[in-house]
This record gives structure tokens, C-alpha cells and sequence, in this order.
């Protein structure tokens, strides 16, 4: 699911969440989700930073410390840390929902894919 080193702290299941699937994500410098797509929302949180977004195949989107993104539902994305330094975010999505990380990968990605370390 990840490029790069990551550690996740799940906080819903702890708390009883039922419906709603939150976690922390921590990135190393240069790590981030394989491209992937979700039917829901999602909504990230970026706690240390900055982190990086992308979306449909476009450019890297710097988001500062303390910011949201919402990706939307249906958007083939990834997000994590650039290359210059870790970074952790927040990451709330319904639960039980389904992630797709079978799409294809637009060609500027192709470092980010499934052959991807």
C-alpha cells in the first residue's frame, strides 16, 4: 500500500467507531500511498509536515501542518511526504469502504506503482 517507510495508528477501532475509519499516518521523508481511488471521500489532516497530495495523475500538492484535503470520491490519488522530510496526517473515510489499487497508473506516476519498491 505504501512506497517507502510508514507506520499507521489506527484510532476508530480502539474507540468504538462503528461507521467512521480514522487513523494517523506516519510517513518517512519521500513516502506516500500508492495511487489509489476510494467510492467515498476522504478526508486528511496533516498533523507535521509538510505533506503531499496528488490527484489524477497531476502534480505534487504541498499541504502545510495543521491543514485539510478532502479527495474526493472516485479520485485516483496518493498522498504522503516529499522527498525533503516526514511528515504524519489524519486520515478519516467511512468504514467498510473499498480502495482500488488496481487502477491505472497515469504515466507521470509510474515511480509510485505496483513494481514500485
Amino acid at each position: 500500500m505504501f512506497t517507502g517507510g510508514a507506520a499507521i495508528q489506527e484510532i476508530s477501532d480502539p474507540l468504538g467507531m462503528p461507521y467512521i475509519e480514522m487513523k494517523v499516518l506516519f510517513m518517512d521523508a519521500g513516502s506516500r500511498s500508492r495511487p489509489h481511488r476510494h467510492e467515498v471521500e476522504q478526508a486528511l489532516y496533516f498533523l507535521e509536515g509538510p505533506g503531499v497530495i496528488a490527484v489524477d495523475g497531476g502534480p505534487d500538492q504541498i499541504v502545510e501542518a495543521g491543514h485539510f484535503v478532502v479527495i474526493p470520491a472516485g479520485a485516483l490519488h496518493m498522498h504522503g511526504a516529499p522527498d525533503s522530510n516526514p511528515a504524519a496526517y489524519l486520515s478519516q473515510i467511512a468504514k467498510r469502504h473499498e480502495s482500488d489499487f488496481e487502477a491505472p497508473i497515469p504515466p507521470a506516476w509510474a515511480a509510485y506503482g505496483r513494481t514500485a519498491p
